[in-house]
């Protein structure tokens, strides 16, 4: 049980490792976006693995960064997610595509390197 504690954050520690503001993190435990555990006092805590994968994906290059990298239009990039031709990840809310630095680099200096 302690072990499962010790994985649990505050709202103020999940909002830095996440980057979004604690109201928005609480919005979207309740709508069920993110997953959180509330104490028998009333208060949330978050998963520390989820709020800094939101983290990484939050801060990745947008997709107008891409499209300027490899010189095609955005809507181009957006396809290549769709078909599975580049690495991509969603935010929790699945609207917003995010990329790694490290993956497109990869891919812009000629190889495929997948970075977990």
């Amino acid at each position: 049980m302690s072990e499962q504690r010790h994985d649990l954050v505050m709202p103020s520690v999940a909002s830095e490792l996440s980057g979004m503001p604690q109201t928005t993190l609480r919005r979207w435990a309740l709508a069920g976006r993110v997953r959180s555990q509330v104490t028998p006092g009333g208060h949330h805590r978050y998963d520390r693995a989820e709020m800094v994968r939101i983290g990484e994906v939050i801060k990745g290059l947008r997709t107008t960064d891409v499209a300027a990298m490899f010189g095609v239009d955005q809507k181009t990039v957006t396809r290549w997610v769709e078909a599975g031709r580049i690495p991509a990840s969603r935010t929790p809310g699945g609207k917003v595509i995010r990329f790694r630095r490290e993956e497109i680099e990869a891919l812009l200096n000629g190889g495929v390197r997948r970075v977990s």
